[in-house]
């Protein structure tokens, strides 16, 4: 039997070891395709709800309140600097740099509470321009959306925090590389996430039509 086994993996180059993939990230995979569901049923509950006459959309044409802000724009920015930071301190771990994987976590640090801010005065301006929860089916949408995209955000935060408080010793172990590598797939998820959503919310009432018919809503 061993020297059969000995004889596959020279056969192959790899061992069965090789293929298992480590709890906590099938653990997140699933989490993330969970996640993938849940808001892609929400956008159906979205483009259907739009079909009705009462809808008024908050993006699309230039005076709509989404698109009279910058914050949205900017908002995006940061998530993907976030992102791209993130990224950029796993593969300076992988290349054995830890002074640059601990700066660049921190920069992604930074823009990922910027991001937080950023939504919460977008809030407070929405809200200053009569733009209320209760005002329009959109509105409800609108905060309803963000809000649990902030959920997960906040998840995320947790996470960030916890290597955060262990930045000195990040290389040490296989252990810390791996929260690494978790926390950058999931910052990674959640910016293509909000990629989605932001187009959702920004989409003009025809171009919601068009998606719904797409999708036998209409």
């Amino acid at each position: 039997m061993s020297l059969q086994h000995e004889a596959n993996t020279s056969l192959t180059g790899f061992t069965p070891n090789a293929l298992r993939m480590p709890a906590a990230k099938l653990g997140l995979l699933f989490f993330m395709s969970f996640v993938t569901v849940l808001f892609l049923l929400l956008t159906l509950a979205y483009l259907a709800r739009a079909q009705l006459p009462d809808w008024q959309s908050l993006g699309g044409d230039s005076w709509r309140p989404l698109n009279a802000s910058p914050l949205p724009w900017l908002n995006t920015l940061l998530l993907f600097l976030a992102s791209l930071s993130l990224h950029a301190a796993r593969g300076a771990l992988e290349h054995h740099k830890p002074r640059g994987a601990r700066m660049t976590f921190s920069i992604g640090g930074l823009c990922i509470f910027g991001f937080v801010l950023g939504q919460l005065m977008l809030w407070q301006q929405l809200r200053l321009r009569g733009v209320y929860l209760a005002g329009n089916p959109a509105n409800s949408f609108f905060y309803l959306i963000t809000a649990l995209h902030g959920l997960h955000i906040f998840g995320g935060i947790a996470v960030w925090s916890g290597i955060a408080l262990r930045l000195g010793d990040i290389a040490a172990n296989a252990r810390q590389r791996l929260h690494l590598q978790l926390c950058s797939l999931y910052w990674d998820f959640l910016f293509v996430l909000w990629l989605a959503l932001f187009a959702l919310l920004m989409s003009p009432r025809g171009t919601l039509d068009q998606i719904a018919g797409v999708c036998g809503l209409r």
